[in-house]
């Protein structure tokens, strides 16, 4: 795993070793380089589609060079600085929707490979998609889910 930007997009590592080894080099090196300096810049109405074409640019690149998939989370940002009110910058997925993936994941090990640990980890992982489903419900009984 590499982090690319802490708590949004990740590179996964694949299992097998890439099919080609292509080095980013003259005008894809020049793209990537630019795809990284507009997702610095800091969130406007008129640049979400911009960073969004960027961001998706970008992690076309990696998957070409690197053989790697980018597993993007869902970002928001306040709408003004000191607003509770958040717009999102980047679309991806949530911590419950990998959570499920790899309960899925889990179960189909363990109907092709039972074992005690398999079951010890569908378990654990159901629990922490049922506390993250609490703290969702919480923030909704609160009136500040979102903010």
């Amino acid at each position: 795993m590499n982090i690319l930007k802490s708590g949004h997009r990740y590179s996964l590592a694949q299992f097998e070793p890439p099919l080609h080894d292509l080095r980013t080099t003259g005008p894809a090196r020049d793209a990537y380089d630019l795809c990284g300096m507009i997702e610095q810049f800091p969130p406007s109405e008129h640049q979400t589609n911009t960073v969004a074409a960027a961001s998706e640019l970008m992690q076309k690149l990696i998957r070409r060079d690197h053989g790697d998939q980018v597993l993007e989370f869902i970002e928001k940002v306040p709408i003004q600085p000191g607003s509770t009110e958040l717009e999102t910058v980047r679309n991806g997925t949530t911590n419950e929707e990998v959570l499920a993936v790899l309960i899925d994941r889990m179960q189909y090990l363990q109907s092709k490979f039972p074992c005690r640990e398999n079951a010890i980890v569908i378990t654990k992982l159901e629990e922490c998609l049922m506390w993250l489903n609490k703290r969702t419900d919480d923030r909704k009984k609160r009136n500040v889910e979102g903010k």
